[in-house]
Formats: C-alpha cells, sequence, structure tokens
C-alpha cells in the first residue's frame, strides 16, 4: 500500500492484482478487452471477470457477469445459457463443462436432474431421479473423471458392503458405512481414499502409521495421526503429524529438530516447515515468531527485520520468487513509496494512490 503510481498496469488506477500477464481492474471507464461498459475485469491469463452493465458478447445474450479463466465462462445472465441446456440461469465452466442451474433437465447425465457440475468430462448430479452410471437407487452423484460421490439409499458395489455414501476421485472412495471398510483397517467406521491410501476414524489402531492412533488421512504415502501415542516418522511426543510426500505437521509436546529449537508446531510440504515457536527462526531472521515455508521463501512474523526483500518490514510471504511484504520503509522491488506488493513469480499486488499505467484509464482499483 503506496502512494506513489505503479507504472506496470494503467493510468488512473488505484489497485492491481497480477499473477502473471492480466490483472483485476476496478476501474470508472469500460473494459475495453472483453466487452462494453463492463465495471470490473478480473483477468488470470487470457480472458477475464466482467461485472457490466450490457451484454457479454463472448457467451450468451442478456447476461450480466462473466468469470473466465481461460476459455469458458461464468454467466449470472437473465437468458438461458444456449451452452448447457436450455432454461439454465447460471454456468460455470472451466474448460470444458460447464455448472448448470437451471430450470430443465440437463441432457448430459440423466433425466430428471436439476444441477450439474462438469470439470473435463463426469458431472456432480443433483436430480430427483436415479443416477444410472454408479449405482441404483442413487440420489446425488460427483465426478470429476471416472469415479463419482453417491449419496444412494442402496449400498456401494464398488467398495464395501453396507456402505452409505461414497466418494471417489480415481480409484478409491470416500466411505461412511455401517460394516468395516476391508481397505484399509478392520474395525473402521469412516475411509477417504484418493490415490492408494485412506482416511480412518476407526474404534482401533492404524497399521498404517503407528500404534495407538485413532485417525489417519492419507494422500499418497504419508499420514495423518490424530493418535495417543508418539510418532516415530517426525518427532518423539508428538501427538498429531500431517503428511503429504515427505514431511509432516508436528502438533506435539517435544521441540522440533528439524528446524529451530524451542519450536511447538512445524508443517511441511515437501522441504520447508510451518514454525510456531518460542524462539527465534534461524532460517529467515533473528527476533522470528513464524514462518511458514513451501520450498524456498518463507512468511515471517517477526520482531527484527527481514533482510532478504526491505529493512523495516514487518510480515514477508514467499511463494518462489517475489514476496508479500507489510512493512514501514518502502518496496524497492515494485514502486516507489509502496506499502505493500505481493508477488506470486512475476507480477504483483499494488494498493497505491497513483495510476496503474497497464490495462485500462480510469481504472480505480485492480
Amino acid at each position: 500500500m503506496h502512494q506513489g503510481p505503479v507504472r506496470h498496469n494503467a493510468p488512473g488506477t488505484r489497485a492491481s492484482y497480477c499473477t502473471r500477464g492480466p490483472c483485476i481492474i476496478m476501474h470508472q471507464g469500460p473494459v475495453l478487452h472483453t466487452a462494453p461498459g463492463a465495471h470490473a475485469s478480473y483477468c488470470t491469463r487470457d480472458t477475464c471477470f466482467i461485472l457490466h452493465q450490457g451484454p457479454v458478447r463472448h457467451n450468451a445474450p442478456g447476461t450480466r457477469a462473466s468469470y473466465c479463466t481461460r476459455g469458458l465462462c461464468v454467466i449470472l445472465h437473465q437468458g438461458p445459457v444456449l451452452h448447457t441446456a436450455p432454461g439454465a440461469r447460471a454456468i460455470y465452466c472451466t474448460r470444458g463443462p460447464c455448472v448448470t442451474l437451471h430450470q430443465g433437465p440437463v441432457r448430459h447425465t440423466a433425466p430428471g436432474t436439476r444441477a450439474s457440475y462438469c470439470t473435463r468430462g463426469l458431472c456432480v448430479i443433483l436430480h430427483q431421479g436415479p443416477v444410472r452410471h454408479n449405482a441404483p437407487g442413487t440420489r446425488a452423484s460427483y465426478c470429476t473423471r471416472d469415479t463419482c460421490v453417491i449419496m444412494h439409499q442402496g449400498p456401494v458395489r464398488h467398495n464395501a458392503p453396507g456402505t452409505r455414501a461414497s466418494q471417489c476421485t480415481r480409484d478409491p472412495c470416500f466411505i461412511l458405512h455401517q460394516g468395516p471398510v476391508l481397505h484399509t483397517a478392520p474395525g473402521a467406521r469412516a475411509s477417504h481414499c484418493t490415490w492408494d491410501t485412506c482416511f480412518i476414524l476407526h474404534p482401533g489402531p492404524v497399521r498404517h502409521t503407528a500404534p495407538g492412533t485413532c485417525a489417519s488421512q492419507c494422500t499418497r504415502d504419508p499420514c495423518v495421526t490424530m493418535h495417543q501415542g508418539p510418532v516415530r516418522h517426525t518427532a518423539p511426543g508428538a501427538r498429531a503429524s500431517y503428511c503429504t510426500r515427505g514431511q509432516c505437521v508436528i502438533m506435539h509436546q517435544g521441540p522440533v529438530r528439524h528446524n529451530a529449537p524451542g519450536t511447538r508446531a512445524s508443517y511441511c510440504t515437501r522441504g520447508p516447515c510451518f514454525i510456531l515457536h518460542q524462539g527465534p527462526v534461524l532460517d529467515t531472521a533473528p527476533g522470528a515468531r513464524a514462518s511458514h515455508c513451501t520450498r524456498g521463501p518463507c512468511i515471517t512474523l517477526h520482531l527484527g527485520h527481514v533482510l532478504h526483500i526491505a529493512p523495516g518490514a514487518r510480515a514477508s510471504y514467499y511463494t518462489r520468487g517475489p514476496c508479500v511484504t507489510l512493512h514501514l520503509g518502502h518496496v524497492r522491488h515494485t514502486a516507489p513509496g509502496a506499502r505493500a506488493s505481493y508477488c506470486t513469480r512475476g507480477p504483483c499486488f499494488i494498493l497505491h494512490q497513483g495510476p496503474v499505467l497497464h490495462t485500462a484509464p480510469a481504472a480505480r482499483a485492480s
């Protein structure tokens, strides 16, 4: 948040959010990129989010709002959506299929359906009739690519007898059942599987991670373990561990030897870790109190300065390259006089007083 202008975007603008190419523009004038009369435009790479007064010529007549990521668009309109089904009122499209909140049936999946959410191939169906795709007696189905979420009356023949609900992404499935889950551990009551492993709420122990565990959530290899005993994978005395592939979130009693002494909690995805500690974080800056790292840089809520970006800074968020900086001094990376800057890889989020020279004239906020 700064006093000087951002020469990056467009004159007259006051705020601009850019990820790689286009920018969010909340302005006074029209957005020349998408449709005349538009008041606000959000662009990721190619297309833009338009809150306008006139129609959106890109999708369907009578539309009032359009959100586009790359190709297709979200349409909040008055007329029908010609793309999916007649009588539809709202449509959300990412690449291929679309979300349709309509009045009539969705001819794509099953008759009697009222709502359909499609990512690429399959669709979420909130319907009146049965879903012929998975099992008889089903009432709702959510499909990403191959398998589907089934909230039905009858059993799910895919996983285990006595099940009542199944959520499947690709191969395994989410099972809320009456009987045991034969896939993971006996006595289990609930199982959530993405690829290989499963989320288990059971009375007995989880043999996959550590004895005495009560709950386990696994994505690919490691597991979330809320247990009674220690987690031997990361640190002794730990009570909870969340692992994606390699490292783990540790809510423990003792210190985390991986990052810094005196730490109480650590969240790791692959390399660095989120540290809520008592002592300083040696990785970023002395006197720091909290640090969140994904791969390289880190969020630092500290007492001292962040030597990496600008003196006097109080908070810094890093993904890979640029950083969010809430500081006392200037951010020399983006614009003079700036007070706050959010960067992912290339461009930056700027709350400023001056104009943004990049996108549209008379813009006020982006």
